[in-house]
């Protein structure tokens, strides 16, 4: 009974892992098109946020191409290292494109100065993490990262059965607003990001021992 269930859901799977890449080398071709088409036009205009919204359609093409990679081993047949599946390959792509995603949206808002805030839509999980408050488990330096330049704020889920195919991982909205200021003064902005590294990379060691 178990072995004529598996065989009924592998050619969903199969129907499933095409469009996906049909899909993504769609957008690969039309963002590589446009990032083209936008530098030349920034660079004759000499201007930045065209120049920056480039590197925004490059890194989808990239998270597009992530995507294909995360989809074709994910959807290998199980073996003895792992005899569930490589379904865990496909969440862990998806967590690589959410943090290229943010990448490029925080160097837009941040360095560049011509955005007061964005709204981008990420993994979950990782909206979590910068959202996170002290004192949560989610809290860390990647979310202390985020919230010493940008105030943050999560809208809203977007659930699995709203995307063709659907995905293994839940979708979350947020917006990040661009702080005018810090929300506290330091001398040394690079050392304090070093110290807070240290302090959150062994979470079980005392902070004495941790630096």
């Amino acid at each position: 009974m178990e072995t004529n269930q598996k065989e009924t859901l592998q050619p969903a799977a199969d129907r499933r892992n095409k469009i996906i890449v049909r899909t993504s080398l769609i957008g690969i071709g039309a963002n590589l098109v446009l990032v083209a088409f936008k530098a030349v036009i920034g660079l004759l205009s000499n201007s930045i946020a065209i120049l920056l919204d480039a590197v925004n359609n490059l890194s989808d093409a990239l998270s597009s191409v992530i995507t294909i990679i995360g989809a074709k081993l994910a959807n290998r047949k199980p073996d003895k290292e792992h005899p569930l599946g490589h379904g865990r390959t496909e969440y862990i792509s998806a967590m690589i494109v959410a943090a290229i995603v943010l990448y490029a949206g925080l160097t837009a808002l941040i360095e560049s100065g011509c955005f007061e805030r964005i709204t981008v839509m990420i993994q979950r999980e990782v909206a979590r993490r910068i959202c996170a408050s002290p004192g949560t488990a989610d809290y860390g330096a990647f979310g202390l990262f985020v919230q010493w330049h940008c105030e943050t704020e999560i809208l809203f889920d977007v659930p699995p059965s709203c995307f063709v195919p659907q995905p293994k991982v839940t979708s979350t909205v947020i917006r990040l607003t661009r702080r005018g200021q810090p929300p506290v003064q330091g001398k040394d902005e690079s050392l304090l990001f070093r110290v807070i590294r240290a302090a959150f990379n062994q979470r079980r060691k005392t902070l004495v021992n941790a630096l």
